[in-house]
């Protein structure tokens, strides 16, 4: 019973998390408040990072290890340097490219692009977001598993 209880509760929570972080995005996008699509989009990626972050933290059961600081330094290092920054995430679910975008460190996520299959663009409320927040869709020929041909 307890599981149920907190599947439906997870559920309330993910729905209201992604339903906040687009209303918040929308404001900030259409609001002429920011000059550049750049700054709008860097404002969007801080909504989504709270909006991600609240989640967890309204969901106590889920706990995460945070990397060491030393890799979030090294990093800040990088930018500060103007080298890039490639991360390559082999993710097992939708929830880990959640928890990357709630815990990695605010001044950091802001210069990250993500390319993401096409059609997680048409999810409902969260799809409109990930465009707003400047990520990249890849269009795939095929839905079939390990056919990752696109369509160019």
């Amino acid at each position: 019973m307890l599981d149920k209880i907190c599947q439906v509760y997870y559920g309330i929570v993910v729905l209201f998390s992604l339903m906040l972080m687009r209303l918040l995005a929308l404001i900030i996008f259409y609001l002429p408040i920011h000059k550049t699509k750049e700054k709008r989009e860097e404002k969007c990626i801080i909504i989504a990072h709270i909006c991600f972050r609240l989640m967890f933290i309204l969901c106590p059961w889920i706990q995460v290890n945070s990397l060491d600081n030393s890799v979030w330094d090294q990093m800040r290092k990088d930018l500060k340097a103007n080298k890039g920054i490639m991360i390559c995430m082999n993710h097992t679910s939708f929830l880990d490219a959640m928890i990357f975008s709630a815990y990695c460190p605010v001044d950091i996520i802001i210069h990250f692009r993500t390319l993401l299959k096409y059609s997680l663009t048409q999810i409902p409320f969260f799809g409109p977001v990930v465009t707003q927040c400047g990520h990249f869709p890849v269009h795939f020929k095929s839905s079939q598993q390990g056919n990752f041909t696109t369509d160019k």
